[in-house]
């Protein structure tokens, strides 16, 4: 099973990059070996009550539909705060930030479930031959498309359209944007594997 503490870790470093300390995660493991409806809605109940335990929720209680946010599925959508969720394998993680400035996406995946075929179906051959490992371009398309599905424009994942890799060697962390050309935003994100699984996060003022 993935070292929970080592993930946790990773994840904060992605975060680090950015300067974030106002984005809030949690990854929980799942009894069950996959991510069913029952493990899924866990993750959402678990996700309220971390929100309902926040500092700055009492201010924004009245904006809440908790109905909405339970509705696995579908992205958890709310206008007071930024959700990302992933689940992979055993494992179920999400993030969330008060920030109204800011959209955020994180997606985390089993690198053995990521093969060059699955990604070049949402992918240049230009995207491909840039990337550092087929598993990271996917996590970065993933975590981009997330931030960005807020918007009221129809997106697909080959929309996000990953660019300009840089390596931090010292955090063993990578560094991309994202280009759509439907959408006039800058998107920014970091990426790096733990233990078996790729991580990506990416951001996007709002």
């Amino acid at each position: 099973m993935t070292n929970v503490e080592i993930i946790h870790s990773k994840t904060k470093k992605l975060l680090e990059t950015f300067g974030r300390k106002n984005v809030y995660f949690h990854f929980t493991v799942f009894s069950n070996q996959k991510a069913g409806t029952a493990e899924r809605k866990e993750l959402r109940q678990q996700l309220i009550q971390k929100i309902k335990n926040h500092k700055d929720f009492k201010s924004h209680e009245k904006e809440f539909d908790w109905n909405n946010l339970l509705i696995t599925g579908k992205k958890p959508d709310s206008p007071v705060v930024s959700i990302s969720i992933s689940h992979c394998r055993n494992l179920g993680a999400f993030l969330f930030t008060f920030d109204r400035n800011l959209s955020i996406g994180f997606d985390m995946e089993q690198k053995k479930r990521i093969t060059e075929k699955i990604v070049k179906r949402v992918s240049s051959d230009k995207e491909c031959e840039k990337a550092p490992t087929s598993a990271l371009l996917w996590t970065a398309k993933e975590a981009s498309f997330k931030c960005l599905s807020s918007d009221k424009i129809p997106l697909l994942l080959s929309d996000c359209q990953i660019y300009s890799w840089k390596k931090d060697p010292t955090q063993k962390i990578y560094f991309f944007h994202c280009h759509l050309e439907k959408i006039k935003k800058k998107v920014v994100g970091s990426a790096g594997f733990s233990e078996d699984l790729a991580l990506a996060y990416a951001e996007t003022k709002l």
